[in-house]
């Protein structure tokens, strides 16, 4: 099965989607803000928010983790995507 995730990052929330192949919401995940200009530590900080999401949205959603392999990050049976809205 494959899996996808919408992520809406923004400066106080950053809210996490997991939906199946039929479009059904599976899990969802909030976080804190992940606009990198609200953030002291710019980029650095918004992309661990969002890792830190993304990890906790497939662990309760009892899915592989996303895992970092030789520099780049690997999401196994997922596609990442922005959601329109």
């Amino acid at each position: 099965m494959k899996y996808y995730i919408g992520v809406d990052g923004g400066g106080t929330k950053t809210a996490f989607a997991l939906f199946d192949e039929n479009k059904k919401m599976l899990e969802t995940v909030t976080g804190p803000g992940s606009n990198h200009e609200n953030l002291e530590e710019g980029f650095d900080a918004a992309s661990e928010i969002i890792w830190n999401g993304l990890n906790e949205l497939c662990t309760k959603a009892g899915i592989p983790r996303p895992r970092h392999e030789g520099g780049k990050y690997r999401i196994p049976q997922l596609l990442l995507c922005r959601l329109p809205g």
